[in-house]
């Protein structure tokens, strides 16, 4: 079995992300992008934990700064990602080859965790990452 490192854009669309909202007991966003007004992922079940970002997205307008990198606060990471997570709670971690972590620490509580990397970049309206380089959309 193999994977591509793009497979979390198939996850990419309106119609799925309305469906894990509408089915899990709450929604948390791991990433370092603040969700604008009126976007898709702008509901009552989501909420956001902002992270420092990677040095890729590190100068986009809008996205915080921290004086620690991300190995430097995991600890503090977990537990604020931890608190109001339950079973049913889905947690999609957008936050790089550091926010694997992350992943583990929610499923441990009863939650659903999905890598969903760079896709929230692109649902924001955000090009990190050229899409129409990859195969997953010929």
């Amino acid at each position: 079995c193999w994977t591509d490192e793009y497979c979390n854009y198939a996850l990419m669309n309106f119609d799925f992300i309305n469906s894990v909202i509408e089915k899990a007991a709450n929604v948390l966003i791991v990433t370092c992008f603040n969700i604008p007004k009126g976007n898709i992922l702008e509901h009552s079940k989501v909420s956001t934990m902002i992270i420092p970002p990677v040095r890729r997205v590190a100068n986009y307008d809008g996205v915080p700064s921290n004086e620690k990198i991300l190995p430097e606060i995991m600890e503090d990471l977990e537990k604020e990602m931890c608190a109001d997570l339950l079973p049913g709670s889905v947690v999609l971690v957008c936050a790089g080859f550091a926010g694997k972590f992350l992943l583990k620490a929610a499923k441990d509580r009863g939650a659903v965790a999905i890598d969903f990397g760079s896709s929230v970049d692109h649902l924001l309206g955000l090009k990190t990452r050229n899409l129409e380089l990859h195969t997953l959309f010929d």
